[in-house]
């Protein structure tokens, strides 16, 4: 009986897991229609994400467009420039400082390695 047991809650265990995986394939997918915020590393609102096809369109707060962030493997974000410079890269996995008290979808890094801001929710 404890045998039974043991893979029936396995099988639940591989189920509830199998239904997670396709939720976090989704972020940051611009079909979904979800637009996103940008911070800086002090929770100040820097831009918006907005969805288009195949990425996104970055805009100023006062709608200026700054370029593109392009979704690629792994959950990351390409953040590019207007002439199509790659500025930055958001992971999904990356850890916001703990001073930082945002729910962080992703931590933006400069080409440099350096920590530039979160992406959120909007």
């Amino acid at each position: 009986m404890t045998r039974a047991r043991d893979l029936l809650l396995a099988a639940g265990l591989a189920l509830c897991l199998a239904q997670a995986v396709p939720a976090a394939a989704q972020e940051f997918e611009p079909r979904s229609g979800r637009s996103y915020v940008v911070r800086d590393m002090h929770g100040q609102l820097l831009e918006r994400l907005q969805p288009s096809p195949g990425g996104y369109v970055r805009l100023s707060l006062s709608g200026q467009r700054l370029g593109r962030a392009v979704p690629e493997d792994g959950g990351q974000l390409a953040f590019y420039d207007t002439s199509g410079a790659l500025i930055a890269r958001a992971r999904r996995d990356g850890r916001p400082p703990m001073a930082l008290r945002l729910r962080a979808l992703a931590v933006i890094r400069g080409v440099e390695g350096d920590s530039l801001g979160i992406v959120a929710a909007r």
